[in-house]
């Protein structure tokens, strides 16, 4: 599984995920404005981080090759609008991506973090989720 399928499988099984009121999601590198996006009453922003990949068999005929990385998901609520909503949305994520696999791709580590008034703009509060996930490939020598 490559760095985009990773992602893309990450993302859908994310998408799946409903709360209430529904919250829109955000991705890296997608223009967003609470105020016309349909953020109102928050929204869910998500980021992928990748580790180097590292040999995970013997051999000169062919190598496993193991990626990791982690999935950042903030939670965001207006200010104000309590700390158990954002963590009970943040509990929903985490049954959602209990320790599985999803397509090959293989979550080990999950926690929620600690909350956060947002640093570009104070109206919000942020609580992430964080998992942990890895999947292996066969490369072949050329």
């Amino acid at each position: 599984m490559n760095q985009k399928e990773a992602v893309d499988a990450l993302f859908a099984k994310l998408e799946t995920l409903v709360t209430s009121p529904s919250l829109p999601f955000v991705y890296e590198n997608q223009e967003f404005k609470p105020e016309t996006g349909g953020g109102e009453s928050g929204w869910l922003y998500a980021e992928v981080q990748f580790a180097s990949g590292v040999q995970a068999s013997i051999g000169a005929a062919s190598n496993f090759i193991r990626n990791s990385g982690t999935m950042v998901v903030n939670v965001v609520v207006p200010r104000g609008d309590r700390a158990g909503r954002a963590l009970g949305i943040g509990q929903d994520i985490m049954t959602l991506f209990k320790a599985e696999s999803i397509s090959g791709l293989h979550i080990s580590n999950r926690w929620i973090g600690n909350g956060r008034l947002s640093a570009q703009d104070s109206r919000w509060y942020a609580l992430p989720v964080i998992m942990e996930f890895w999947s292996d490939h066969l490369e072949t020598p050329a």
